[in-house]
C-alpha cells in the first residue's frame, strides 16, 4: 500500500533542501519506489509531502539513505508524519 510522508520541520530551508537532494543523487541513494515529491512553502521554512509505492521502501530509505544527505544538510531527519494513501492521480506534473 503506498503511503505518503509529511515532512515539517520549521526552519529548513529551500538551500538545505537542495543540498539533500544534491548529496542523495551523489550518493546514488535508490529512490525508484518514490512516486512523487512535492517541496513547498516559505523559502525559509520548506515542506516536503513525498508519496511511495511502499512503507518498506520508505522506512528503508529512512534507514539506509537519508541519514548520508540529512546530517550534512542541516536536517533533521526525524519529524514525519505517515498517512496511508487512498489514490494517487497524475494527470501532468509540473517539472522544474
Amino acid at each position: 500500500m503506498a503511503i505518503l510522508v509529511h515532512y515539517r520541520r520549521q526552519g529548513m530551508t529551500k538551500e538545505q533542501y537542495f543540498e539533500a537532494m544534491r548529496l542523495l543523487q551523489e550518493h546514488q541513494t535508490n529512490r525508484d519506489e518514490q512516486v512523487v515529491l512535492v517541496t513547498y512553502g516559505d523559502p525559509n521554512d520548506v515542506e516536503l509531502f513525498v508519496v511511495w509505492n511502499t512503507r518498506e521502501a520508505w522506512e528503508r530509505f529512512l534507514r539506509e539513505d537519508l541519514p548520508s544527505a540529512a546530517g550534512p544538510a542541516g536536517i533533521d531527519p526525524d519529524n514525519f508524519d505517515v498517512y496511508d494513501v487512498h489514490d494517487v492521480y497524475q494527470p501532468q506534473l509540473a517539472k522544474h
